[in-house]
């Protein structure tokens, strides 16, 4: 029988919404292009468009990353199919906060998450905190997804296992993985799984209680005394492909409430996520990745 997520978030780690600032982006290009304004920043001069692509409203969730060197958004997968398709246009994001240019960014439209690299700490810091989201110290524990193979044939299933590594005194967790196809869309899970004869389960032999949510697609576990110390195996995430459908599978951890470490104390820690695993179905893949590893 398959059990109900009990689990629940004491505290939100990176919601959008919080603000009171407007934040805008619009397509930008260090290149002269029609139609694009010529706009200087202390960082360089670009060319802007005057319509934007993206706002604060169309943002699900955030993170600082990278010690504040890149910021990743989770925004709708079709905005993110229509941002890819754009590199030709342009390659980078400018950044309005309250009509003023902070920025222009290079960006990443992989699945639903969509990451601005080539900033400063400073910068980085100040779109997630006008965004509503704190920065995440770049020590902090990091959650992944990692797939059991880089390609599969239409029709076929991808399997992706869930590390974390870097944590402290870990009593809880809760992860959601999200696989975005460039054709099909979101693929549900087809399958969920905590395997705790795994050697690396995070929980070890310890006495844990733990669920499976098909509804909601996610899965979490609860160690009965205290926390551990390192990282380990959270679950395994089973997705099933469209027969006939040639396409790149993005699959990421949810950013937000819905995977989430929590302390002994009941405490939320902060994490970082490791960028997008990247899975070829009958074609090459679009863009690499670098998923992070956990140790034990």
């Amino acid at each position: 029988m398959r059990k109900i997520m009990t689990l629940t978030l004491i505290g939100m780690l990176c919601v959008v919404g919080t603000a009171n600032a407007e934040v805008v982006f619009k397509p930008a290009t260090t290149v002269a292009t029609d139609g694009f304004k010529q706009l200087t920043t202390p960082t360089g001069r670009f060319f802007v468009a005057s319509d934007a692509v993206l706002g604060e409203a169309d943002v699900l969730a955030a993170q600082s990353i990278r010690g504040g060197s890149a910021v990743a958004l989770t925004v709708p997968a079709d905005v993110n199919r229509t941002l890819a398709a754009s590199t030709g246009t342009y390659d980078r994001l400018a950044v309005f906060v309250d009509g003023t240019l902070i920025t222009a960014a290079r960006f990443r439209a992989l699945g639903d998450s969509l990451v601005l690299s080539g900033l400063t700490p400073a910068t980085g810091q100040l779109i997630a905190n006008v965004i509503g989201v704190t920065g995440v110290d770049p020590n902090a524990p990091v959650m992944s997804v990692v797939t059991r193979g880089s390609s599969v044939e239409p029709g076929g299933t991808i399997t992706a296992d869930v590390f974390v590594n870097n944590g402290v005194d870990v009593q809880v967790y809760q992860a959601l993985v999200r696989a975005t196809g460039t054709v099909s869309g979101r693929l549900p899970a087809s399958e969920l799984m905590i395997d705790k004869s795994r050697s690396d389960f995070i929980f070890g032999t310890a006495q844990v209680i733990d669920a499976v949510d098909y509804t909601q697609s996610r899965m979490g576990a609860l160690q009965f005394t205290g926390g551990v110390t390192g990282g380990g195996y959270l679950g395994t995430f089973v997705f099933q492909t469209n027969a006939g459908v040639n396409e790149t599978i993005y699959l990421n951890l949810e950013v937000g409430e819905q995977s989430f470490v929590t302390d002994s104390n009941g405490a939320v820690i902060q994490h970082r996520t490791g960028e997008p695993a990247v899975v070829a179905v009958g074609v090459a893949p679009q863009l690499g990745t670098r998923s992070i590893r956990t140790s034990k």
